[in-house]
């Protein structure tokens, strides 16, 4: 990685998903589900990144499929939504996402607004700059605490209108919030106008959770304690269901791993599917 003068850098998990994304092109057979060379570019590893132990092309494939099927959700709704008028796509802990940079020609009318800290995002702005990605039409930075709840009026001050609905995204950012900053999340997202909603991941307890893929989860956790970041947490699809309804959403159905396999992953060669409890609410208001 090449960080700036003032050493700003995003977090590991950050950087970790975009090589995961990376490493989904690069070591998995097509069809791909994302294709996102973008990522790699932004963290520029070492020459010998791939050999990291979190790379592992065995240890951790169903979790970069996760990674990958989840983020091809998110986009394939906010492609629909763009479709039928929604122009507003927010991401909350929005990271290393190179979404506008991918997709956002395609959708001309779209306003893209990263939610994120500081750090995170001045870091990403240099990078952007350095590799000449910088000017994206329609991509606003919102610097903002998600985990305190000082995120709308940021957002709002960026140009976000109010009255008009949107999809958000929370996929990462999700893992490491606790049952009072998801709840009072969602309750922010459900205020915003009608026909908004919500995409947010999260993980199943492990009691839930096929047997080979609780070694996985289990090192992903205590990576997370190596590099100072939150436990994750974990709740049932029930619980989340609960929250969601509890925050007012109208519309709640939980995105299950195996609902991603069915619907990206059917018929492949190579047998990548995604973790077992890595799942998605999707919620409407």
């Amino acid at each position: 990685m090449q960080p700036d003068k003032n050493n700003i850098q995003p977090d590991h998990f950050a950087v970790r998903t975009a090589l995961w994304r990376a490493m989904h092109v690069l070591a998995d057979a097509p069809p791909h589900i994302l294709t996102d060379n973008i990522g790699l570019k932004l963290v520029a590893p070492e020459g010998q990144w791939r050999q990291r132990p979190d790379m592992g092309l065995h240890f951790t494939r169903r979790v970069r499929a996760s990674v990958v099927a989840q983020s091809r959700l998110a986009e394939e709704v906010v492609e629909e939504n763009y479709r039928q008028g929604v122009y507003q796509y927010v991401l909350i802990g929005a990271g290393l996402d190179t979404f506008a940079q991918r997709r956002s020609a395609e959708m001309k009318d779209l306003q893209i607004f990263e939610v994120d800290e500081a750090g995170v995002q001045t870091w990403k702005r240099q990078r952007l700059q350095a590799i000449g990605a910088e000017k994206t039409e329609g991509l606003h930075f919102v610097t903002a605490d998600v985990e305190r709840g000082e995120w709308l009026a940021p957002l709002l001050k960026s140009g976000f209108d109010e009255k008009e609905p949107a999809v958000v995204a929370v996929l990462g950012l999700g893992l490491f919030l606790g049952q009072q900053a998801i709840s009072m999340l969602l309750k922010q997202i459900a205020g915003l106008a009608k026909g908004s909603q919500v995409l947010l991941s999260y993980l199943l307890p492990l009691e839930s959770v096929m047997p080979a893929d609780k070694a996985v989860w289990k090192v992903f956790g205590k990576g997370a304690r190596h590099y100072g970041m939150p436990e994750p947490c974990f709740f049932s699809a029930e619980d989340m269901g609960l929250l969601a309804a509890a925050a007012g959403f109208e519309a709640v159905q939980t995105i299950s791993a195996q609902d991603l396999d069915e619907r990206y992953f059917a018929n492949r060669s190579d047998r990548l599917s995604p973790a077992s409890g890595a799942e998605v609410l999707w919620a409407k208001v």
